[in-house]
């Protein structure tokens, strides 16, 4: 009796064992603390869902006791007091509606900086900033419009970003506005 009771404790403790270790959605457990972590799923630079889901990210994640400012499409979205140097970040909603820190596809979404716009713009357009040629494109029907676009006041200024307002390429034209 006694040897069958221990094989059948022996056979629950290993099944559990083996059915949670089957069946968690967690990494495995950090050893050197002593306390156990998972994974986020999302990195600070997205995809994000929606905006509610950025401002989740960032009210759980710390950025070392810095005042922190987030911004979706020059919008300020979330603000945490804080000491020493500013953490800013922005983000922009993409088309098909993730917001990333960099839009993945495409030079039609905002960006934090003019060269990673042009850099994405086609070589053969060109580029018109604010008005002023920037570069001469080899495709005489291709012509591209980027706009410095003003955001709202962050605690070092005016945040500003890079937006494509008009192209054209002979065929359809594309317009839009710094706010979408």
């Amino acid at each position: 009796m006694y040897t069958r009771s221990l094989f059948w404790v022996s056979a629950v403790i290993l099944g559990s064992l083996w059915f949670s270790g089957c069946m968690t959605n967690e990494s495995p457990a950090d050893e050197s603390n002593g306390v156990a972590t998972t994974e986020q799923a999302v990195s600070s630079d997205g995809p994000f869902a929606s905006v509610n889901d950025l401002v989740n990210f960032w009210s759980n994640t710390s950025t070392g006791n810095a005042a922190t400012e987030i911004f979706v499409n020059g919008h300020r979205e979330f603000f945490r007091s804080g000491f020493g140097p500013e953490f800013l970040k922005q983000y922009f909603a993409c088309a098909g509606g993730s917001i990333y820190a960099s839009c993945p596809t495409g030079f039609f979404d905002g960006f934090s900086t003019f060269s990673a716009l042009v850099s994405r713009s086609p070589s053969t357009a060109t580029i018109d900033k604010d008005g002023t040629l920037f570069r001469t494109g080899t495709n005489q029907f291709e012509f591209e419009n980027i706009t410095t676009c003003s955001g709202e006041q962050s605690l070092n200024g005016l945040v500003q970003y890079f937006k494509v307002t008009s192209y054209t390429s002979g065929f359809v034209p594309y317009s839009s506005s710094c706010y979408p």
